[in-house]
């Protein structure tokens, strides 16, 4: 399990692949630091937190920010994209979790 911090000026942890899209995860609290988990399939997913979205493909880009472009991450796989909110894990802050579940 890998845990990093993104800011969030717009709610949200920005993914993407380079010339081709861009998203924004929202992390369901808004602005400040977002923790980011990245974790194998069942390692880390508390009950309370709902299934977003799923994402397969390579050179999938995690964000510093939410408005800018610096990478802090790349993935590569199917991962599914799971989304805490204001739940009180991280201190009363989201978290939003990358759940790999395939290669």
């Amino acid at each position: 399990m890998k845990k990093l911090t993104t800011i969030s000026d717009i709610g949200s942890v920005k993914i993407g692949i380079d010339g081709q899209f861009t998203l924004d995860v929202p992390n369901g609290y808004g602005d400040g630091d977002t923790a980011v988990i990245i974790c194998d399939k069942d390692e880390y997913k508390p009950e309370d937190y709902a299934l977003w979205a799923s994402v397969r493909g390579n050179n999938i880009n995690i964000y510093e920010y939410d408005c800018s472009d610096e990478v802090v991450e790349t993935l590569s796989g199917k991962y599914g994209i799971y989304v805490a909110g204001d739940r009180g894990v991280f201190l009363n802050k989201g978290a939003v979790i990358f759940e790999k579940w395939e290669d």
